[in-house]
């Protein structure tokens, strides 16, 4: 088990050259954008436009901070995503591109290379006292959006890998996002 602290995270170019993310995690530890298994990101997003596109790769994308966002994947009506709406699963190879709804907004971003055994998923649980997160999965992560557990201030996030089998139990008050491969 190991902490990620937010000032820990590589910046690196969006794919698409039109922004930065923060890198929290990448498998395996030595890829980049072409060559990964699963990655997990946070992006600033100041103003709209497309999404990078990324063939064979299941996308998963919350919004942290900030007003949101209308997500337009193909020729569908655009998807508004909040704060306070879950998590949206969409494959990264279909074109996709955002509005801003207002303020800009931070998202985190969850990726993983389809046929590799990889069953990715993202929740969001609001953490008030002491919660038990069991690892059914190869990884699992626990990002911290808002407020504070005994392990993890906002912006850390808690990474189980493939050899861990024990769960991850935190306490505290915060808005965590729980993110398996």
């Amino acid at each position: 088990m190991r902490v990620r602290r937010r000032s820990d995270y590589r910046v690196v170019k969006w794919k698409n050259g039109l922004g930065e993310t923060a890198e929290i995690a990448i498998h395996p530890a030595n890829a980049d954008l072409t060559n990964f298994e699963w990655r997990v990101s946070m992006a600033s997003v100041a103003a709209g436009g497309p999404f990078s596109e990324f063939p064979a790769i299941d996308r998963h994308l919350a919004i942290l901070s900030g007003d949101g966002i209308a997500l337009t994947l193909g020729d569908q009506a655009p998807i508004k995503l909040t704060q306070a709406t879950p998590p949206l699963a969409f494959p990264g190879d279909v074109p996709a591109s955002a509005e801003l709804l207002g303020r800009p907004v931070t998202d985190l971003n969850a990726m993983a290379r389809r046929g590799l055994g990889y069953t990715p998923s993202m929740t969001r649980l609001d953490l008030a006292g002491e919660a038990t997160i069991d690892k059914s999965t190869r990884f699992l992560m626990i990002h911290c959006a808002t407020g504070a557990t005994d392990a993890l201030g906002a912006g850390d996030t808690l990474i189980l890998d493939e050899n861990e089998k024990s769960p991850a139990i935190l306490r505290g008050t915060a808005g965590l996002y729980v993110i398996t491969f």
